[in-house]
């Protein structure tokens, strides 16, 4: 049928879904999921926050720095998996807004870092603390049950799919990003994650920052 404009348009549900076991159904409702959260609770608060000044993909990237230890162009590209030119054209934009400062390294001056300014961290954390205030209202009014179990399931699951692929140690799931405390890779593997050979998560405030790889404690 036509949708008024003369182009054909073909409701998602006359069309046989190619997910029709239970697997499949189980992966597009974490998929549905995670859609409805951004349409609704994550768009509705960056629109509160910024209005129309940030992105999505901006405030994921800003996200990034808040919660992980991301210090330059090229870790937020092997984050984001993503070229160096795309995200060295990201960073740039973030800048600009006054959201990233760029600064000289001071372990190694020919390498810049980059770090959330004042108005940056300010911005970020008001989002996370209204997400996840958010988040937790909706979820204790699901009747879904306790969530520990069910994140324990889909987190044997998420480790079944990379356990059968060949490339799996190359694979990031930004762990860091999604709340976890741990890396998925290192629980269900016992072996490094590739984001973590150039740094690892941002540690509990209390904590020491970890050291990175060729450091020593003394």
């Amino acid at each position: 049928m036509e949708n008024g404009t003369g182009v054909l348009f073909v409701s998602p549900g006359l069309r046989e879904s190619p997910l029709r076991n239970p697997a499949g159904q189980l992966l597009g409702a974490a998929r549905i999921l995670c859609l409805a959260v951004q349409e609704t609770v994550e768009s509705k608060l960056q629109q509160d926050l910024a209005g129309d000044r940030l992105s999505h993909s901006q405030w994921k990237l800003l996200e990034i720095f808040a919660t992980t230890a991301v210090g330059n162009v090229t870790e937020v590209a092997a984050y984001q998996g993503v070229s160096t030119a795309a995200a060295s054209k990201a960073v740039d934009r973030l800048v600009r807004l006054n959201l990233l400062a760029r600064a000289e390294d001071p372990s190694d001056r020919r390498h810049i870092r980059l770090s959330l300014t004042v108005e940056g961290r300010t911005l970020t954390a008001e989002y996370l603390e209204r997400l996840n205030r958010k988040l937790a209202e909706i979820f204790a009014s699901a009747d879904a049950g306790p969530l520990a179990p069910l994140r324990e399931a889909l987190d044997k699951l998420t480790a079944s799919v990379l356990g059968a692929a060949s490339n799996a140690s190359q694979i990031c799931v930004q762990c860091g990003l999604n709340g976890r405390e741990s890396c998925l890779m290192e629980d269900a593997f016992a072996r490094e994650c590739l984001f973590h050979a150039v740094h690892r998560p941002l540690p509990p405030a209390n904590e020491d920052p970890p050291m990175r790889r060729g450091e020593s404690a003394g």
